[in-house]
């Protein structure tokens, strides 16, 4: 498995922006923030990782290679959970799920 490896300049205001983006996140679906980062693979956990890759990269413009990266995950993993988030979003409920973390973190 392939690992992007060049460090990027991360801002404070980049690091803030992430830690308020999986704070909403994990507690829309219950999920402790530290475990995101690990590799744990229980449905909440991948779901919120999932979640927080795609708005990171869709509402954000954060790069799949900086998401790797933060996350200590491959490119081609980044580019599974955005896949993953798009198919899950033609759902009503999935949907209603991701507008109402975009609320909070809007209001944050």
């Amino acid at each position: 498995m392939i690992r992007y490896t060049t460090q990027t300049p991360f801002t404070n205001s980049e690091r803030q922006l992430v830690e308020k983006i999986e704070s909403c996140v994990c507690s829309q679906l219950n999920v402790e923030a530290t475990n995101i980062k690990k590799k744990n693979l229980t449905t909440n956990v991948t779901l919120a990782r999932g979640l927080i890759f795609y708005i990171l990269h869709k509402e954000f413009s954060f790069s799949i290679g900086l998401i790797a990266n933060l996350y200590n995950r491959s490119v081609r993993n980044v580019f599974w959970h955005n896949d993953k988030i798009t198919h899950y979003l033609k759902q009503t409920t999935y949907k209603a799920l991701y507008l109402s973390i975009i609320k909070d973190i809007q209001k944050q």
